[in-house]
């Protein structure tokens, strides 16, 4: 066994002797790299050297629960080598991770060299768990209230706002089909996508508290996404000073849902527009990586708080933005996800923040399923 893992709060205690002869099977993990999913067959003990692991499960409508986050000379997945059934949960690496894994003979071995030290370590660290996963339990049952009720009452306001948001609609229409002169022609078209924006983002809502994502995928090129964040989002940074670089690293095309992906960007630019406080500068590139498209927003901004970075995309997290609602980022992942796409971020304190968003070209779920 390497050094590196002989500080694991499971094995406090053991002589550093006996930890050498233990043979473990070292790994690294890249960032999003999955290290094994629910139902795996699960026969190996995992000590994670380095990095930091995210334990989650799929509960109703497919939706993915974080139980717990595994820091270095910490231990997951003994469990499933214990009762010898198959992994109950998912680990994902969420940074550059080294995992030690020790197979069901070597966690024998140990338990019979260390047959007092290693059962109370490991019930201590047991309870410890309990204790924690009881306090994010009553928390999960309060945000899963609070959504539900947020349900409720846009449930009610669309069923209110449908009739009058349709009345503006067909106006406006009509008004730029009759209007003669140009001006009239563009306000209307304004007067239009503003309120079929509305209509988006109290879907979003909606879909969100219910714990769905109802996407209207068509072929789209990254230059269309851009086109639609212009008035979104981009054009608003622009006029508060603030300098926007764009890079089109790719022309092809991904079947996607257009506007909810430009509602995602469009949440995490105005968050790092709001951190920069209008000075600063925002890079928007999209490229091509591992078959899909990668889109990344990089800001100049202070970065964002290390107490806060593990709970970012949690609903109703919010820092320091007293009328936030703390749903933006939560929306924007429930989107990607959706997509069955990842996101994730790279933040230093001073030196701004990096979100990453990765769409496949084709969702899995919809190969198959539609026409080109």
């Amino acid at each position: 066994m390497s050094p590196i893992f002989f500080q694991n709060r499971l094995f406090a205690g053991i002589p550093a002797e006996l930890l050498e002869e233990t043979p473990v099977c070292e790994r690294t993990f890249a960032p999003g790299a999955v290290i094994f999913r629910e139902n795996d067959p699960g026969d190996t003990l995992m000590l994670v050297g380095s990095g930091l692991v995210q334990i989650s499960k799929r509960v109703q409508k497919g939706q993915e629960v974080v139980l717990s986050l595994i820091e270095p000379k910490d231990f997951f997945g003994e469990v499933a080598v214990l009762d010898r059934a198959p992994r109950s949960a998912t680990a994902v690496a969420l940074e550059n991770t080294v995992i030690g894994e020790i197979d069901r003979p070597g966690f024998e071995v140990l338990m019979d060299k260390a047959p007092r030290i290693l059962p109370d370590n490991f019930t201590r660290v047991t309870v410890q768990r309990l204790r924690i996963l009881n306090v994010r339990f009553i928390d999960q049952l309060l945000q899963t209230e609070r959504l539900s009720v947020l349900g409720t009452m846009l449930s009610s306001i669309v069923h209110d706002l449908k009739n009058p948001m349709a009345a503006i609609t067909s106006s406006a229409g009509y008004l730029e089909q009759k209007a003669s002169d140009q001006f009239t022609k563009n306000a209307a078209q304004i007067i239009k996508s503003s309120a079929d924006r509305v209509m988006l983002m109290t879907d979003e809502l909606l879909d969100f508290a219910r714990g769905t994502a109802r996407l209207r995928p068509s072929w789209t090129a990254p230059s269309r996404l851009l086109e639609l964040l212009e008035p979104e989002i981009l054009d608003q940074v622009r006029r508060s000073g603030m300098s926007v670089d764009v890079q089109l690293g790719t022309k092809d095309l991904f079947w996607i849902d257009e506007l909810r992906v430009t509602r995602c960007l469009a949440n995490i630019i105005k968050n790092a527009r709001e951190a920069m406080r209008d000075q600063g500068e925002i890079r928007l590139a999209f490229g091509l990586q591992d078959g899909g498209l990668l889109i990344s927003i990089k800001d100049s901004g202070p970065g964002i708080p290390e107490k806060i970075r593990r709970q970012i995309f949690q609903p109703f997290m919010t820092y320091a933005k007293p009328g936030g609602t703390g749903l933006g980022l939560s929306i924007a992942k429930s989107c990607v996800e959706a997509h069955e796409g990842k996101i994730w971020f790279d933040s230093q304190s001073g030196a701004g923040t990096a979100f990453f968003v990765w769409l496949p070209k084709q969702s899995q779920k919809w190969i198959g399923g539609i026409r080109d």
